[in-house]
């Protein structure tokens, strides 16, 4: 496994099996300075982090083969991983994961870059379990 990130460009990893919103989230978080992989569901996202660290795991919740929900239990179980901010994407909210400590934040699809961004930097500063459906922090 690498070495965790050195921090001068923060690393996420992105998990939908929707290649263009995979593909448009890429795009949006280069420009702002993040280095970017992408996965198509939890199993193959699992692989990426045998190998690499990130700093941030922006994952879909309902996907085919490993949905968010157990893709963040098999990470929060790991040690190596404890580091990893968690951040769900839905578009039902009411049918998004109700156990907390999966996840760090929750973005309600569809969302606007500048929420995305704000969530993202929230999570990254840690201001612990923030809930991005709202501007305050949990």
């Amino acid at each position: 496994m690498t070495p965790p990130n050195d921090h001068t460009r923060p690393t996420i990893l992105i998990v939908d099996d929707e290649y263009g919103l995979g593909e448009m989230l890429r795009e949006l978080l280069v420009d702002v300075g993040y280095e970017v992989s992408l996965a198509i569901n939890g199993y193959r996202a699992l692989v990426q982090l045998q190998n690499r660290t990130f700093d941030v795991l922006l994952t879909d919740v309902m996907m085919p083969v490993m949905g968010g929900p157990e893709l963040a239990r098999a990470l929060r179980a790991d040690p190596r991983h404890q580091h990893l901010r968690i951040l769900f994407m839905t578009a039902l909210l009411s049918a998004g994961p109700s156990d907390e400590r999966l996840y760090d934040a929750i973005l309600e699809k569809p969302f606007t870059p500048e929420h995305l961004l704000a969530t993202l930097e929230a999570v990254r500063g840690l201001n612990p379990r923030h809930d991005s459906s709202e501007p305050s922090h949990r």
